[in-house]
Formats: C-alpha cells, structure tokens, sequence
C-alpha cells in the first residue's frame, strides 16, 4: 500500500541545557594515543579531557588496523616521552569512539597536541614532521534512538549521516580544520499502530573549513603569550529549538479504490476520444 511522509515542525519543548548524547568514532592515522587528547567545552563552561568511560583510544598500526587499547598509566615524564618516541618511530595512530552527554548549548569538541605540549616540546624536528592530525571520521551522530529499528525500517530515506566516512587524510602541519554542526530534533512517527508513538533522534547539517595556522613546533614560541592558534580538529555543534515531526500516512483502502477507478476511467475516455477522431478521419476520407 502506498504512502507519503508528512513533515510537521514545531518548537521544541522542555528546559533549556538538557543533554542529550553525541556519539563518534574517528581514526587519526598519523598521531599516537600518547600525544593526541580530545577536549569538550560547553559555553559558560569549563574546558576538560574526555577519558574513559565515556571515550575509548585504541592504538593504531601504521596501516590504520588497531593493535590494541590504549591504557592510561601513571609514568614518570621521561617515561611518558620514551613511550610517545616508541609509538613515533612506529607509526601509531589512534582512534577514539564512544558517546558521552553534551548540554543543548553551543558547544565544541577539540582533538590536539596542547595537552601535551611537555612532550612535545622534547621532539626532534625528523619527528615532529611525521605528526599530524590526518583523520576519517567513521561515524558522528546525536541522540540515543539514531538508529532506533522502526525508524530505519520506516523512514530509510529520512535517516542520514552526513559527514560518515569523511576523509581527512590529507591535512598539513600547518592547519586547523574546524567544523559546523547545526543539530535539528526530529520524532519519526507510524500512523495506525497502537503500541508505538515515535522515536526521537537528531539529524545536523554540517560544513567545514581549513585555516592556514602555526605549525605546533612554531606554536610553541608563542605559547606563553597565547597570541597564535595551533593545528586542531575542532567540532562545534549548536542545537535549534526546531522539532521535525515526521508521519508516515498510508493511503486508505477507498484512497486506493477511487485512484483506480479514476484511471481506468481515464483510460476509457481517452480511447472513446481516440475512437471518434478515428471514425471522423475515415469518413471525411471516404467521401474524398
């Protein structure tokens, strides 16, 4: 049976700052988990580390395959920095996945080398070249109920990921890429079914931009004073008080009755016509 999805928006509703969950997994390919740490900050808020349990890191081999997790362990900084040399001179990456709650204010995640700016003012230049923030960005959703069943079932051209997949493999040592998410509610709903009333998920709209910035060793004169950006991966994410409600109406039995009958009717015209036009011409033929 035919149907069509009818799209209704509205205000959403409830307190301001709620959370909700944002969910992601991207591979750095040419970072280790040593030296890379992924920061969240909310507006008003204050800037801290995203660490278990919330996001995992996983080593990466130098063909993007992951050797194992990333374990935290209290070191000495001599040790910290034979450690980060090791995963440098194996071409290590690191991939970081997980959800974890985000307030419904404008907001960023970042993922860079300042929280270890110790470490990596010990590098040789020979390894600070083979740094970088080159990325893919596997996944990157908003909400619980994404990929809630029904809605894909029910909603299959409705459901997308806009930035899934993303290859950013080719970015330099001199450049902050940053993101722009613009997250939008939407409740999927089934017309007729009785013990379901909707799944609520969020769809976002993004677009993104590099920017020429100081290369990290170059940063790192400037450090003190603070007056230079650095090379980043920042998502900013800011929520919309819009809610798409999506229904899924199917055509009624007599809908689908009446739209036969006007066709068949239709096709009956149309050959009466073509009959009459037909009889018209041979009779004005005949009497030639």
């Amino acid at each position: 049976m035919k149907y069509s999805v009818v799209k209704e928006m509205s205000v959403r509703s409830g307190p301001p700052g709620r959370e909700e969950k944002m969910n992601i997994d991207i591979y750095f390919l040419k970072a280790p988990c040593n030296l890379i740490s992924m920061i969240k900050e909310e507006e008003g808020g204050q800037a801290f580390a995203m660490k278990p349990p919330h996001i995992q890191k996983q080593r990466l081999n130098s063909t993007g395959h992951m050797i194992g997790p990333f374990v935290s362990q209290d070191k000495t900084h001599q040790e910290e920095l034979e450690s980060t040399i090791n995963a440098i001179n194996n071409k290590e990456g690191c991939r970081f996945f997980g959800n974890f709650s985000v307030k419904e204010f404008p907001g960023h995640i970042r993922f860079d080398f300042k929280d270890k700016i110790d470490i990596y003012k010990k590098l040789t230049p020979e390894q600070v070249k083979s740094v970088s923030l080159a990325f893919v960005l596997t996944h990157l959703t908003f909400g619980q109920n994404f990929f809630h069943p029904v809605i894909l079932r029910r909603y299959p051209q409705e459901v997308f990921t806009p930035y899934d997949g993303l290859n950013m493999r080719d970015i330099l040592a001199n450049e902050k890429i940053s993101m722009y998410t613009k997250v939008v509610g939407n409740t999927y709903m089934v017309k007729g079914f009785k013990n379901y009333t909707g799944a609520n998920a969020f769809q976002f709209s993004a677009r993104y931009q590099k920017k020429e910035v100081l290369p990290m060793h170059s940063y790192l004169q400037h450090f003190q004073s603070g007056r230079a950006e650095f090379p980043a991966f920042q998502l900013n994410y800011e929520f919309s008080p819009i809610n798409i409600l999506h229904k899924r109406v199917y055509n009624s039995f007599s809908r689908f009755l009446v739209d036969t009958l006007a066709i068949v009717g239709g096709i009956f015209s149309v050959m009466g016509m073509l009959n009459n036009l037909a009889l018209t011409r041979f009779k004005h033929l005949r009497n030639l």
